[in-house]
């Protein structure tokens, strides 16, 4: 019947199939599990665009520092919700991934901000005569950096907090 014709309709176009047998008594909740809408998510972009804004107030060397920063944050007058991008959630977590880098501090693993200071002093031995001078500058505002995110801590969480919420 119409199963058949659908499993040969996959073959055919050697695309991957899930057959689920249903019953008089089969729910949408058994197909799809208990998922529940997230009431609020636009309360929660708005949440997360106040707190990344804060960031960027507490920690102006996160403008310095090479991360790509979207737009709406960087305005000078607050932005109406309903002129957030529609991705503006996962912007937001971008930046924070790439200001937290690959790995966390607390796992155990070097920060971000911990790896451009090394590479950072790794150049400047590399440099000869007046060349390290400026390495040294370079180092203070990388140790500048990280002691910004380090005092940023509970807002870059809450901020992760938030994104995790409206994700679920």
């Amino acid at each position: 019947g119409k199963t058949t014709v659908i499993q040969l309709l996959s073959i055919i176009l050697q695309r991957k199939l899930h057959v689920i047998n249903c019953h008089a008594s089969t729910e949408t909740s058994d197909i799809l599990g208990g998922l529940r809408p997230v009431r609020g998510r636009q309360g929660l972009v708005r949440a997360m665009v106040e707190s990344t804004i804060e960031l960027l107030g507490k920690c102006p060397l996160i403008r310095e520092s090479g991360t790509a920063i979207p737009k709406f944050l960087l305005a000078d007058k607050q932005i109406p919700e309903t002129d957030y991008p529609v991705d503006a959630a996962e912007q937001i977590n971008s930046v924070i991934k790439s200001l937290r880098g690959s790995s966390k501090g607390s796992t155990g693993k070097k920060s971000s901000a911990q790896l451009s200071a090394e590479n950072t002093e790794k150049r400047r031995k590399l440099r000869k005569g007046g060349f390290a001078l400026q390495g040294r500058s370079d180092i203070t505002q990388d140790k500048s950096f990280a002691n910004e995110l380090n005092e940023s801590e509970p807002l870059l969480r809450n901020i992760e907090v938030l994104y995790q919420r409206y994700c679920s």
